[in-house]
């Protein structure tokens, strides 16, 4: 199934959604995203809150193409919406990588290296899970 496009009005509710949910981030996404901001996950670039289609994605990294995905209370009882949104997702040649919210909240630095992982780099013993 092919993304489908959306008008002008629905990519402006989008874009207006995807700043709100920037602006009130979650625990989970702001443990996430002090360890990805500003390239300090190994250099690479990931934004937040990114619209793709009729779905917003917590984090993407452009260059790797992946999508990550937290999941926890924000997102109860949701198996369809989030079966969808993945093949949706994985249409447009984009990976996801789902991580629970207490692991981005407990774990944050396992988190990032296993983020890091799936965008082809490896963790060196002594070397540091975030980039100076």
């Amino acid at each position: 199934m092919a993304p489908r496009r959306y008008n002008s009005r629905m990519a402006d509710y989008k874009l207006g959604l995807a700043k709100s949910l920037r602006q009130k981030p979650t625990l989970a996404e702001s443990r996430i995203w002090s360890g990805l901001r500003a390239k300090r996950c190994f250099g690479l670039a990931f934004r937040r809150q990114v619209p793709s289609g009729p779905y917003i994605l917590d984090f993407y990294c452009h260059e790797h193409l992946l999508a990550v995905e937290l999941d926890g209370a924000t997102h109860p009882f949701r198996e369809n919406y989030e079966g969808a949104r993945d093949e949706y997702i994985r249409a447009a040649g984009i990976r996801v990588l789902h991580v629970r919210n207490f692991d981005a909240i407990h774990n944050r630095a396992s988190v990032v290296k296993v983020i890091a992982f799936h965008c082809g780099i490896t963790h060196e013993p002594g070397q540091s899970l975030e980039s100076e």
